[in-house]
């Protein structure tokens, strides 16, 4: 009976103990993670709000060569694919036509959208950086210029922009691959229904609309590459 009460006893002062040392540690931490936290200067907030801008512009130029190795992968075994149904002995026109014509040139459409909204997130974190290196300089005297990196990108030093890589990178071989894989899969239908005249009747005018809505699909396309250059030249302010 006694060694019953002991365990109980000790049990409660246990309990008593942990929920005040609880009360007296908790406070206290998160204390001392508040006090950390507002003792940052105003360039070391802006520091780490560049540090993560920065690792997002790795993160998407890293993203862009997965796509284009990707798209490029697709393309092959799409082609292989289509190249294959046209060259067997009981050649299927009508799967090689849809394959090359309309898998192809839609793939390689969609991988330069995905490009492009990769590079357009990357001009959007590159002009942000540049806002904040505006930023961070603005809290040093003139002569002490911390950050400059997205900053003498845009700046008119001629020998400095002669040193780098400048990007003119876009992977306009995609448009081009969707113009052939259009007008060879179109080939490729019309010459498989040569001997059914209703058939290609029937085909002329869906063809030659699908034609211009690429053609006009590309055109776009071109249009945006185009814009994107253009962001490497603006600055914030």
């Amino acid at each position: 009976m006694k060694r019953i009460l002991l365990l109980g006893l000790l049990t409660i002062a246990g309990a008593s103990s942990t929920a005040i040392l609880s009360g007296q540690v908790t406070p206290r931490g998160t204390n001392q993670v508040a006090e950390r936290q507002t003792s940052m200067t105003p360039d070391q907030i802006i520091l780490e709000e560049y540090k993560a801008v920065r690792a997002e512009i790795v993160l998407c130029l890293q993203s862009r060569v997965t796509i284009v190795s990707l798209g490029f992968a697709a393309i092959g075994v799409l082609l292989t694919g289509g190249v294959f149904a046209l060259t067997r002995d009981d050649p299927h026109w009508l799967v090689s036509a849809i394959i090359i014509g309309f898998g192809l040139t839609m793939t390689s459409l969609y991988a330069l959208d995905v490009w492009i909204g990769e590079t357009q997130r990357l001009a959007r974190a590159s002009y942000h950086n540049c806002y904040l290196e505006l930023k961070i300089n603005r809290l040093f005297p003139p002569a002490v210029v911390p950050l400059e990196w997205e900053e003498k990108i845009r700046s008119d030093d001629a020998h400095y922009k002669s040193v780098i890589p400048f990007d003119k990178g876009a992977p306009r071989i995609f448009l081009v691959v969707s113009v052939i894989s259009a007008v060879s899969g179109l080939s490729i239908l019309l010459w498989g229904a040569r001997n059914h005249h209703v058939v290609v009747g029937l085909l002329s005018a869906p063809s030659v609309i699908a034609l211009l809505l690429l053609i006009w699909g590309v055109l776009a396309r071109v249009e945006q590459l185009k814009a994107l250059d253009t962001i490497w030249y603006t600055r914030p302010c």
